[in-house]
């Protein structure tokens, strides 16, 4: 099926850099306007290419202009080099250049060429080449060899052409503004169950075959920059547009994958260039913009033509594993509609050869199906005549992620978020330390719901490999939401998305680096996400909870232009938690313990909970768990632990990590009682081990002179994101005299219960306050709703701030650093930062 002419013309972006043709200083007066009579003036634009794509060449490698390449050349009626013209590059994208005016009304063909790998130099081509023949400087000088597969890791430009018809040189000539530039080679994609931009297609899935390679016969090893003029077509400014025949200037020249004498060069299974091509998943793969190619004639002896290697499995039950690899040609073919048969591979265009049906496996060998028709597999070949801007091209679309398992912003204040190097400022000593402070000071409940110095990553889903560090477009904090929108690139390939949280990630570029070695599977046993645990005041102290998750996979047809895909991810703390209480029978948020109070109906010995000792602990953790059982993750299901590190365990009390409750007048949590809450955060521990407690306690309120030690086992493992709940409901006597006493003795005289749950409860206060953070990196789109009357709470490194109503009148003020408004009567309203604002609307 042929396709033609689908796009105008193909943008070609100039560099800007320059040459000795070409010049940065001022043309002669007359430029661009009233040319002097000798001479005319041309101005020509090249327009910018599209967006990159990311393996094989890139699109903008497709459409690059090295401008210190540019030749323009002016042949006369003779097809005779007559003048190298000189120019002016104006800007990246603009250029003027000089023609010598016709005389007597004589004609002139002008012709530019750039990326050209052998040119001569301007020098050159004015000493030694005015006035050859167009033909002899085409074969001699503008030509590329491709001696095996074209390299796209180091051929980063395609050498290209563009030419006119023969005009009379005079101002006001019918010159076109924007020149466009033609590719002096080919390109060819091979895909099965994609659509025509190499994006998978379930519609177009083939379940019983699997393409493994390509291998490419018959194309030249060199090409001509400059093709024959008569081999094309012109359009209706006489430019030279689209070729309609190869232009082989040696048409013996040798081509790749033949033999000297005639014939294809395959022995058995060896034989032409080898081309791997991607697998994207279900069935589906595609190699695109892999294969470039020089111009090749049609001859059926020796034609340009593909192989292509796959498995035909006719039993479903069968493994791929298990089936044979067999071999199919398919040729560079006309249209039906054209007249069908072989076709010459032409420059600047784009063959795309579609997989649509496989019947049966192909031949045993290499050579044997170079010997036959293709059998048993159908194939779509489609041309155009350019490289169309396909989706493949790497083109950033928004993404919604929604955190979940982490409920933050559940009470209605507002939770931090923001980009791992918008939540970093230099400290007094010019290091990094975290930006924002906390909207409460005490509780834990700060460490339990701020998110800070995130980052989020893409990874292929099939091997696990790194693909793109992802960027930030905003968030969406308002009305409980945990709103994260991004900008990620197209593939034609599944992804799994990982979000890293409150962990010192560094800079950007650092760790798009650090993230290029990983895989999904070693995440959890690399070093550069572990930490040790080092106690400070015999505490592991954590001012943020570290956050790690991943998403599901997420299927390239997700991603479409005009589309904003939504992914759920399951934020996971990388720490256990732990709370004890007395008769803590309501886990709710703000509940006392019941306790063990003297005079209470049933208590035979009265205790009040005065502190925990731990024991044993892990000296590391690891920020993110074994992406083993990904989907189960994704789900914020944790099953297994992930333990870092050795055992740390404690023989005396000055070692042991230690968490005091003070009674009556209880824990920092809101002064509760008989509960210690949101104090003991702890590593992973392995698969069946045990952590061992000492309880303080006594039989006084208010004099802890009486209190002993007991010990506890916790005989299970500790896992991320869990939070275990150690209920001592009926303490009898007393314990031992000190904590050694107690942790040599036997467990305690304690009957207790142990509570875990999949997801860690997060218990948050109802505080009524909202936050907002202003720093340059910020977006100007954050809404925020709150009610007439609640506490705003500004943090700022702008030396002032402006509350603005609906007319810009300042309603209140504040200066850099924290400082507090009371949110004014209903209405709309902005805070003003430097050249920053938020809305912030008071129902």
């Amino acid at each position: 099926m042929g396709r033609i002419g689908l796009r105008a013309f193909v943008a070609a972006g100039l560099l800007g850099l320059y040459a000795s043709a070409c010049s940065r200083e001022k043309l002669p007066a007359g430029a661009g306007g009233g040319p002097r009579p000798e001479a005319v003036y041309l101005d020509v634009r090249l327009t910018a290419g599209d967006a990159p794509a990311s393996r094989a060449m890139t699109a903008d490698a497709e459409s690059a202009i090295d401008i210190g390449s540019l030749r323009v050349l002016v042949f006369d009626e003779r097809d005779r080099l007559s003048d190298v013209a000189p120019c002016t590059i104006h800007n990246a994208s603009f250029v003027t250049f000089r023609l010598r005016g016709s005389v007597n009304g004589e004609k002139y063909r002008v012709v530019m060429l750039v990326n050209a790998e052998n040119a001569p130099s301007v020098a050159e081509l004015r000493t030694k080449w005015i006035g050859r023949p167009y033909s002899e400087l085409a074969e001699a000088c503008f030509f590329f060899d491709v001696n095996g597969a074209w390299d796209t890791s180091l051929r980063t430009s395609i050498p290209m052409w563009a030419g006119f018809e023969p005009m009379v040189v005079e101002p006001d000539m019918p010159f076109p503004k924007n020149v466009r530039m033609i590719r002096a080679v080919a390109r060819a994609d091979v895909g099965v169950g994609v659509d025509e931009n190499g994006m998978p297609d379930p519609a177009a899935r083939i379940a019983e075959f699997r393409l493994d390679s390509v291998r490419l016969f018959g194309s030249k090893r060199r090409g001509w920059a400059m093709p024959r003029p008569d081999a094309f077509v012109a359009d209706q400014d006489a430019a030279l547009t689209e070729a309609s025949a190869p232009s082989l200037w040696v048409p013996e020249y040798a081509s790749n994958g033949l033999l000297p004498g005639g014939g294809y060069d395959a022995k058995g299974d060896v034989g032409g260039l080898l081309y791997a091509v991607p697998q994207l998943g279900g069935g589906s793969a595609a190699l695109f913009r892999g294969i470039y190619l020089a111009e090749s004639a049609e001859f059926p002896a020796d034609s340009a033509c593909l192989v292509l290697s796959g498995r035909y499995k006719s039993d479903p039950n069968a493994s791929w594993n298990d089936v044979e690899t067999t071999y199919y040609r398919v040729d560079f073919c006309r249209d039906v509609r054209d007249g069908g048969g072989l076709a010459p591979v032409l420059r600047n265009h784009r063959y795309l050869f579609s997989v649509k049906r496989v019947s049966g496996p192909g031949m045993p060998t290499v050579e044997e199906a170079l010997k036959s028709a293709s059998v048993n597999l159908e194939v779509d070949v489609e041309s155009w005549n350019d490289f169309p801007e396909t989706e493949t091209a790497d083109r950033i679309v928004p993404l919604h992620l929604e955190l979940k398992g982490l409920d933050f912003a559940g009470d209605g204040s507002a939770a931090y978020a923001g980009d791992y190097e918008s939540f970093r400022r230099q400290d007094g000593n010019g290091g990094e330390s975290p930006y924002l402070d906390r909207p409460d000071a005490g509780g834990g409940y700060d460490r339990e719901r701020l998110l800070h110095n995130v980052a989020v990553a893409a990874y292929r889903a099939d091997d696990g490999t790194f693909d793109e560090l992802l960027a930030f477009d905003r968030f969406d904090l308002t009305n409980g939401r945990n709103d994260l929108y991004i900008g990620i690139s197209r593939r034609p390939y599944a992804r799994r998305l990982v979000v890293l949280a409150n962990f010192a990630l560094g800079t950007a570029a650092g760790l798009e680096k650090a993230l290029s070695v990983t895989t999904l599977s070693d995440f959890s046993s690399w070093s550069g996400f572990r930490q040790v645990c080092v106690p400070s005041g015999g505490q592991l102290l954590w001012n943020d909870l570290p956050f790690s998750g991943i998403s599901r996979t997420i299927a390239p047809e997700e991603l479409r232009e005009g589309a904003v895909a939504s992914v759920d991810v399951g934020l996971l703390a990388a720490v256990a938690r732990l709370d004890v209480g007395i008769n803590y029978a309501d886990i709710s948020v703000g509940k006392d313990g019941a306790g063990q109070p003297a005079g209470a109906p049933g208590v035979t010995y009265p205790f009040y909970l005065r502190g925990v000792y731990v024991v044993n602990y892990r000296s590391h953790f690891s920020l993110t768990p074994d992406f083993g059982a990904a989907d189960e993750l994704a789900a914020g299901t944790v099953k297994d632990p992930s333990p870092a590190g050795a055992p740390v365990e404690a023989a005396v009390p000055a070692d042991m990590l230690r968490y005091p409750l003070a009674y009556p007048a209880a824990s920092a949590d809101a002064g509760l009682k008989h509960v210690l809450l949101r104090q003991i955060y702890l590593p992973e521990t392995a698969a069946g081990s045990q952590t061992v407690l000492i309880v303080k306690g006594g039989p006084d309120a208010s004099d802890d002179r009486n209190d002993t030690y007991y010990k506890v086992v916790l005989d299970k493992e500790l896992l991320r994101n869990h939070r275990y709940v150690l209920n001592l409901n009926n303490i009898t006597a007393p314990g031992a005299a000190t904590p050694e006493a107690a942790l040599n003795g036997s467990p305690a005289e304690a009957v207790f219960t142990l509570l875990t749950w999949e997801n860690r409860v997060v218990d948050l206060p109802n505080v009524g306050q909202y936050v907002l953070s202003v720093r340059e990196q910020y977006r100007n789109d954050v809404v925020h709703t709150c009610a007439a009357g609640d506490v705003i709470r500004v943090i700022t490194t702008y030396p002032t701030w402006h509350l603005l109503d609906a007319t810009d009148r300042v309603v209140s003020s504040g200066s850099r650093g924290t400082s507090y408004l009371t949110a004014p009567a209903k209405g709309s309203y902005r805070i003003k930062a430097g050249s920053l604002y938020w809305s912030l609307t008071v129902k």
